[in-house]
């Protein structure tokens, strides 16, 4: 099923969706300090709201928006990094707060939510475990590798990571819950794509807001801009980093990032689950 009623989506169902989610907040509640509007990007002809979460395809969806708002051409982004023209996309948080809730209450609302444990894995190895040109994550490293017990450690271990994040709870939204970021009890999402199968879903997100074809991730002339590049770790990868922590460092992480991990195993069932079993053995 692809289509049908605007109630499916690639066979998923959204009323079915919304109903779990709406389930899932009766008895989660969020301190909102820490939900951050500047996430939320909208696009006034086809009247979307995005909320983007990094390590969740949002490098792809920005793109898509700047060619949506005609911001750049295909030229323009084509080998382009998007964080450089991030300032130019628009930005719910940037409007008067009457503008705000007019938009919140009348757009079309999604986000891409992933498998958060394969999320932490890929901020890690991405902004954390390899050679980064961003002075920010330099400094991130060497702040970890100060605590570190191998003084000759070029990058922090996972294991080192994971205490900092525990310990620190940083603002930066790499390291953030989606639950956070998005914040799914205050706002109502009309739909959640699933990152493992994002372009399917998107492609039908796009046909049903009426967006042309030549924007979908499929079409030869915008692939190679628009096609995501996010890799998709296999549950193997994911186990084995979180087999590097002790026992105890695994049940911190679970208990502290509980609500993301319940929140991904209500809309996308036996996938978390499946996971927690093999790592607290």
């Amino acid at each position: 099923i692809i289509i049908m009623n605007n109630n499916y989506f690639y066979g998923y169902n959204i009323q079915w969706q919304q109903a779990r989610v709406k389930e899932y907040c009766s008895y989660n509640q969020y301190e909102t300090g820490r939900f951050r509007w500047k996430q939320l990007l909208y696009e006034n002809k086809h009247k979307v709201i995005f909320c983007s979460v990094p390590k969740a395809g949002c490098t792809t969806m920005k793109t898509m928006f700047a060619l949506l708002q005609g911001l750049f051409t295909l030229n323009q982004l084509q080998g382009e990094n998007m964080v450089k023209h991030d300032n130019h996309l628009s930005g719910v948080y940037s409007l008067f707060n009457s503008y705000q809730l007019h938009r919140l209450k009348n757009y079309f609302k999604y986000t891409v939510v992933r498998n958060p444990l394969e999320r932490i894995v890929s901020a890690y190895r991405e902004k954390v475990a390899r050679t980064v040109s961003s002075r920010n994550y330099q400094i991130l490293q060497k702040k970890i590798l100060q605590h570190s017990r191998n003084k000759n450690s070029q990058f922090p271990s996972f294991s080192e990571f994971i205490d900092y994040l525990l310990h620190s709870k940083p603002s930066d939204p790499h390291f953030m819950p989606t639950t956070e970021l998005c914040d799914p009890c205050r706002i109502k999402y009309d739909f959640y794509v699933n990152f493992k199968t994002m372009n399917q879903d998107v492609h039908c997100l796009l046909s049903l807001l009426n967006i042309p074809q030549e924007y979908y991730f499929n079409n030869i002339t915008y692939a190679s801009v628009l096609m995501p590049k996010s890799t998709h770790y296999n549950s193997s990868v994911v186990i084995d980093h979180f087999y590097q922590l002790s026992y105890d460092q695994r049940m911190k992480f679970f208990k502290e990032w509980s609500k993301e991990l319940e929140f991904y195993e209500t809309i996308y069932p036996g996938v978390i689950g499946t996971y927690i079993s093999k790592l607290i053995q």
